[in-house]
């Protein structure tokens, strides 16, 4: 599981990108850890997007644990569909 920090903005992306990259490299799901972040860029939701859906275009299990903030980000951001379980 990965574990994000409470800021999670524009210079956290390379280290996102290269974790879940190793997640993914290693053939199983991903399992992200996101209850305490309070702040995340752009670039960080985007990396993210991109690896959910290439874990469910290998049939990958995806999971989430989120808060109240990031739930807040992504429906500001109209992502909220992508990042739901089971799309």
């Amino acid at each position: 599981m990965i574990t994000l920090p409470a800021n999670c903005e524009f210079n956290y992306a390379p280290t996102l990108k290269n974790e879940l990259g190793k997640e993914l490299a290693q053939g199983g799901g991903i399992a992200v850890d996101m209850r305490s972040v309070e702040r995340m860029s752009l670039a960080c939701v985007q990396i993210l997007i991109a690896a959910v859906i290439k874990a469910r275009k290998t049939d990958r299990t995806v999971k989430i644990d989120s808060s109240e903030t990031v739930h807040a980000i992504f429906e500001d951001l109209g992502v909220c569909e992508v990042l739901a379980p089971g799309q």
